[in-house]
C-alpha cells in the first residue's frame, strides 16, 4: 500500500508464482493471494517478530483498488472480508 503520498500508493500488480519461488514485499507493502492450485501453501517470512498491532487488513474487494483476480473468488477468510476500504486506511495514518 506504501504512503499515501507514493505514486505507487493502492497500485497493485499480479504476479504468478511457480512451485519454489518467492517474491519479497516490502516493509509497508500490503500483499494478497488467490491460490491457483488446490493444496497451494503460502509461506510468509517476516524481517523480525510479528507485531499484530501493526497489521493492517484491506478488503481488497475495495472498488476503489479495483484489482482483479484470476479466477473466480470462492473462499474469502472472514479477516479478510472484514478488512477496512482504502479510505479508512488513510484516515488511520
Amino acid at each position: 500500500l506504501t504512503h499515501p503520498d507514493s505514486p505507487t500508493f493502492g497500485r497493485w500488480e499480479c504476479v504468478v508464482l511457480s512451485p519454489g519461488t518467492a517474491l519479497y514485499v516490502p516493509p509497508g507493502y500490503g500483499n494478497g493471494l488467490q491460490a491457483l492450485v488446490a493444496g497451494s501453501v503460502y509461506c510468509y517470512l517476516l524481517d523480525g517478530d510479528f507485531d499484530p498491532d501493526a497489521e493492517r487488513v484491506v478488503n481488497l474487494a475495495d472498488p476503489e483498488i479495483g484489482l482483479t483476480w484470476m479466477q473466480p473468488v470462492v473462499n474469502v477468510s472472514p479477516k479478510d472480508r472484514e478488512g477496512i476500504s482504502l479510505d479508512a486506511y488513510v484516515a488511520q495514518l
